[in-house]
């Protein structure tokens, strides 16, 4: 499709010369080309906007990486900050009775006569369990 060109001649105060110019007519009207290259810019930028490495999807990765991060760094809190109890529970200047007889108990392995003693594996959560042994 040809653009309809307007050839129009003026003249030039300052040399006197008369200077020919052309102008389209609807300036507006863009070549196919242009518009195909305009919507593949927009395109290559919207993809990177969405999936590129810094992109949207990539910003909610990484949102949900913090949160399981700070869930993960709240229970280690909790742990330490039960472990810490549990030490200071050992301290040597203050040294729990009942804590004492259980490490005792656990590091010996002795029981009173009256006494059943339960030893768990160790790698259960619960503690050792002492019950009174009634002779019936």
């Amino acid at each position: 499709m040809v653009n309809s060109v307007d050839w129009g001649c003026f003249a030039d105060q300052n040399q006197g010369m008369r200077i020919l110019s052309a102008t389209a007519k609807n300036p507006s009207d863009g070549s196919i080309f242009t518009k195909v290259l305009w919507v593949l810019i927009i395109g290559y930028f919207t993809y990177h906007l969405v999936q590129g490495e810094r992109g949207i999807l990539a910003m909610w990765r990484l949102q949900s990486q913090l949160t399981h991060a700070n869930d993960q760094l709240t229970e280690l809190r909790q742990t330490r900050t039960n472990m810490e109890k549990h030490v200071q529970l050992l301290h040597p200047n203050h040294v729990d009775s009942d804590m004492l007889d259980e490490q005792a108990r656990v590091s010996l392995g002795y029981a009173g006569s009256n006494e059943v003693m339960i030893l768990l594996p160790k790698g259960s959560d619960a503690a050792v369990v002492v019950m009174p042994h009634s002779k019936n």
